[in-house]
C-alpha cells in the first residue's frame, strides 16, 4: 500500500468506523449501491473509488449505514374537506402561510417541520389510499409551557369552530392536557408535560435516560 493511500485509510479510518461498526454484516448487491440516491454521500465517493481495498470495505459499509431511514418527521399533511375554510381556521389559532391560493394546498411553517393542508381526495390519491370518513388512527399534538397555556389554546380553538373532544384537566401522567377537534375531524392534544423540556423555538426534548 502507497504511503498516500495509508495517510488516507488512517484518516477516513476513525470516521467510518461506526458508521462500519453499525452495518457489520450487511450485505447488498453491488450494481445496487452504484445506481443509490446519495451519490454526494462522502460514503458512497470513498467505496466508488475502490483503490485501497480496506478502505473500501469501511467506506461500503458506512454507505449501507447512510442508506437507512434516518428517525426525523419533517411533514404532517392533513386531508381537508374545505382549503379555504381549514386555512382560515389555522390562521385564527396563529398559523401564518405565504402559499398563494392556486397552490392548491397551504403549507403552514412549524419550526424545523411544516404542517401542511391539502383537499382530502387529492391527499387520498397522492398517498395510494382510500379516502374513508372518521378517525384514521393518529392524533396530533401541541405542547405548550403551563396548563393555564393548555387552557388559553383550547379555548381559542373553540372559538375558532374546533369541537372540544376533552376539555383540559390534570393527566394520569402527571401533566395538563385538553384535546380539541378541527373542521375535518382531526383530533389536537394541547399539553403540558412537566416532565419534558421545552426549547425556546417551541421543540420539545426528552428526558434524559
Amino acid at each position: 500500500m502507497k504511503l498516500r493511500d495509508q495517510r488516507l485509510l488512517a484518516s477516513q479510518k476513525v470516521k467510518l468506523a461506526r458508521h462500519a461498526r453499525v452495518a457489520a454484516g450487511s450485505r447488498r448487491d453491488a450494481a445496487a449501491l452504484r445506481t443509490a440516491p446519495f451519490s454526494e454521500c462522502e460514503c458512497y465517493r470513498f467505496w466508488r473509488r475502490g483503490r485501497v481495498g480496506r478502505l473500501n470495505w469501511y467506506a461500503r459499509a458506512a454507505l449501507l449505514a447512510c442508506a437507512r431511514m434516518r428517525p426525523r418527521l419533517t411533514v404532517v399533511t392533513l386531508g381537508v374537506a374545505d382549503l379555504r375554510r381549514a386555512r382560515e381556521f389555522y390562521e385564527a389559532l396563529g398559523w401564518r402561510s405565504d402559499s398563494p391560493e392556486e397552490l392548491g394546498v397551504v403549507f403552514f411553517p412549524s419550526g424545523d417541520m411544516v404542517l401542511a393542508l391539502w383537499g382530502r381526495e387529492e391527499l387520498a390519491n397522492d398517498s395510494g389510499v382510500s379516502p374513508g370518513e372518521g378517525w384514521g388512527g393518529v392524533t396530533l399534538a401541541h405542547n405548550v409551557d403551563s396548563a393555564a397555556d393548555v387552557d388559553r389554546v383550547v379555548a381559542e380553538a373553540k372559538s375558532a369552530g374546533a369541537t372540544i373532544a376533552r376539555a383540559p384537566g390534570e393527566t394520569f401522567w402527571g401533566g395538563h392536557s385538553g384535546v380539541f377537534v378541527d373542521l375535518d375531524g382531526h383530533p389536537w392534544e394541547v399539553a403540558h408535560n412537566p416532565h419534558w423540556t421545552l426549547t425556546p423555538d417551541g421543540g420539545v426534548r426528552l428526558p434524559d435516560a
